[in-house]
């Protein structure tokens, strides 16, 4: 779905995607390519807009002195 690299001590904002309805936003699978530590956080925040669909956005911050590569995949079916 998404692959971003964080500079060090950086955030971003990760736009997944619009959805008509809640039901179809899919679960997320989010991985990062950090030495250990949990010096990488997101948090997903799924926002209603006006017209009743969803955007789901992730942000994501990157403690660590170097940078990070944060992958968003769909989790598969049945996880």
């Amino acid at each position: 779905m998404a692959s971003e690299v964080i500079p060090p001590h950086e955030d971003r904002r990760i736009v997944i995607g619009e959805y008509e309805a809640e039901e179809l936003i899919p679960e997320l699978d989010v991985t990062d390519n950090a030495d250990g530590y949990d010096l990488v956080t997101w948090v997903r925040n799924d926002q209603r807009m006006a017209d009743g669909s969803m955007r789901v956005v992730l942000f994501v911050q990157n403690y660590s002195s170097q940078s990070v590569t944060v992958f968003v995949r769909r989790k598969p079916d049945g996880y």
